[in-house]
C-alpha cells in the first residue's frame, strides 16, 4: 500500500512499507512521476536481463499529452541506449520481453497511445519504429508498428 500525505502548499510525502519520497510539483511533477515510473519499470528489466553483460544504459523519454482535459497521453518516445557484451538479437529480445510481458506500466497504458520506441546497441540504431527500412517479419517490428509508431 502507498499513502500520500498533503504536507501543505501542493507538497505531498508518499509512504509504502519501505520509503518515504516528497512530492514537489515545482521540482518533479507528478505526470513525471508516472512517466518515469513506467521508464524504470522497462529500465528495471533491461539492466536485470543483461546483468554482468551490461556496460551503460540510458533510457530516453518524451511524450504529448492532449491539451484538452483529461489530458491523456498521446505519444510515448522510449530511446534506448545500450552498451553491453550481448549480442544485438539477446538486447531486441530484451526490450521486446519487457515491453510485452514483464513491465506492468507500460502493459497498463491506454492501447490508443502512440509509441515510439528507438534501441540503440553499442552505438548501431537496430529498430526505429516507423522506419521504412524495418524488417517487416521481425516480430519486435511487428509489436512496434502494432503500438501506433508504423
Amino acid at each position: 500500500m502507498i499513502t500520500i500525505k498533503h504536507k501543505g502548499n501542493f507538497i505531498f510525502e508518499a509512504e509504502n512499507e519501505k520509503s518515504k519520497i516528497t512530492i514537489n510539483p515545482k521540482e518533479y511533477s507528478p505526470i513525471e512521476l508516472f512517466i518515469t515510473g513506467m521508464a524504470g519499470c522497462t529500465a528495471y528489466d533491461i539492466v536485470d536481463f543483461l546483468k554482468d553483460k551490461l556496460s551503460d544504459f540510458e533510457l530516453e523519454v518524451e511524450y504529448d499529452r492532449r491539451e484538452e482535459y483529461p489530458r491523456i497521453f498521446t505519444k510515448i518516445s522510449l530511446t534506448y541506449h545500450i552498451y553491453s557484451d550481448a549480442t544485438d538479437e539477446e538486447v531486441m529480445n530484451f526490450v521486446r520481453s519487457s515491453l510485452k510481458k514483464y513491465c506492468s506500466t507500460t502493459n497498463s497504458l491506454r492501447e490508443d497511445i502512440e509509441f515510439k520506441i528507438t534501441l540503440i546497441h553499442n552505438g548501431n540504431v537496430l529498430v526505429l519504429n516507423g522506419d521504412k527500412d524495418l524488417n517487416e517479419d521481425d516480430e519486435l517490428t511487428q509489436f512496434l508498428m502494432s503500438c501506433g509508431g508504423g
